[in-house]
């Protein structure tokens, strides 16, 4: 009888404890399934039912939904449910504590791309170094051309560990790769953060211009990059065009200038199809060229002498967001298996047996591993 009684308890008791709230990241840190964001919805909105000034519950409730409307972006009539949802929790929070940190940051989170710029600044002035609004303050900062501003908030990201080790590594390859005084396109949050720190925090590769093209539709942001880069300005309106139009005559323009351009290899895909076939892979990075490039040799001297590679065969930390550094690290594949090939020709044994390596190790944690010795013995 006591056995069955402790085994009942026991239920009820991992029962309750799967039943707790839990932090609710952004996605570009992490992803869960559909459900639990779901069920911690409902366990956060108890704890703001609890608690209407709660700042902590209205940031986690509010962040649950806004992960189901991202990822229901393929479901139109799904994520429209949990657009009206981020709204309406909005509303609730500035209702229960209109001039807190959260009324102020959840209102900018719900304007998405137009975000008002006062209701961020309003939440800084509470609380300026919130891990909540590091990375939004960064980039604040960036598209007003406040240098030390910039550099305080990636200083900032850095001492509180806000992203993994592994995307800053790979930042810092990505920049150590290029040309002096090149532009480097970036399509993502880490792709672009993790280049951003670098420069920021670390004063790396600072003549480098990194170009988000999510922040290149910002009109003013875009003129002011232009004049610092030495474009002329651009003309075309997004009213007169398509957006594939727009944007094939807006990466057309920048191709044209006198830097020499590349694009992250984890954005390639997103690319305009138009520019394609003038991409070249040169390591972590495409350089784009109107002449045809032979960039084996580029590969070797990035691989040999530029790139910082322990992190990939030794890890020493954790993070919450570490399952995305093995994403980043997909990005080196191309460049090591044309690695290999090279070292096997020119019979480098030594260097072929580190290559083989590193493929063994990335691929094994995507799950591609089969793939990749198919590829090695072609």
């Amino acid at each position: 009888m006591k056995k069955i009684i402790l085994g009942i308890a026991l239920f009820y008791a991992s029962t309750l404890f799967a039943q707790q709230p839990e932090t609710v990241y952004s996605i570009a840190l992490e992803v869960r399934e559909l459900p639990w964001y779901e069920q911690q919805m409902d366990l956060w909105e108890k704890e703001t039912k609890k608690n209407p000034k709660d700042g902590n519950a209205w940031t986690n409730y509010y962040m649950a939904s806004r992960a189901l409307k991202n990822l229901t972006a393929d479901e139109p009539e799904k994520q429209a449910v949990h657009v009206k949802k981020c709204t309406a929790i909005l509303e609730a929070c500035k209702k229960a504590d209109p001039k807190s940190f959260e009324a102020y940051y959840l209102a900018y989170l719900d304007a998405g791309f137009k975000n008002p710029e006062e209701s961020l600044l309003k939440a800084a002035a509470i609380k300026p170094f919130d891990n909540r609004i590091l990375d939004e303050m960064m980039i604040h900062n960036l598209l007003k051309f406040d240098e030390k501003g910039f550099e305080t908030y990636c200083t900032k990201m850095v001492e509180i560990n806000h992203l993994p080790a592994g995307i800053l590594n790979w930042g810092h390859n990505i920049l150590a790769e290029l040309d002096q005084n090149a532009l480097l396109f970036t399509f993502g949050d880490n792709d672009t953060y993790g280049a951003w720190i670098n420069q920021g925090a670390f004063g790396f590769r600072k003549d480098v211009t990194v170009i988000n093209t999510y922040l290149l539709q910002d009109d003013a942001y875009r003129t002011k990059l232009f004049q610092k880069i030495g474009l002329p300005p651009f003309n075309v309106k997004l009213t007169d065009v398509s957006v594939e139009e727009f944007n094939r005559q807006l990466i057309q323009h920048i191709l044209d200038g006198q830097r020499p351009v590349y694009v992250a290899n984890t954005g390639v895909a997103n690319f305009p199809e138009a520019f394609k076939e003038n991409l070249y892979l040169t390591g972590l990075t495409h350089r784009y060229s109107k002449s045809a490039l032979e960039t084996e040799a580029t590969i070797v001297r990035n691989f040999e002498k530029r790139y910082l590679l322990d992190y990939l065969s030794a890890t020493f930390s954790h993070h919450i967001a570490d399952a995305k550094t093995v994403y980043f690290n997909e990005s080196y594949l191309p460049m090591l298996i044309k690695l290999y090939k090279h070292y096997c020709e020119v019979e480098d044994v030594e260097k072929q047996t580190k290559v083989k390596t590193l493929l063994t190790s990335i691929s094994s944690a995507l799950g591609k591993e089969q793939e990749v010795l198919e590829l090695l013995s072609k």
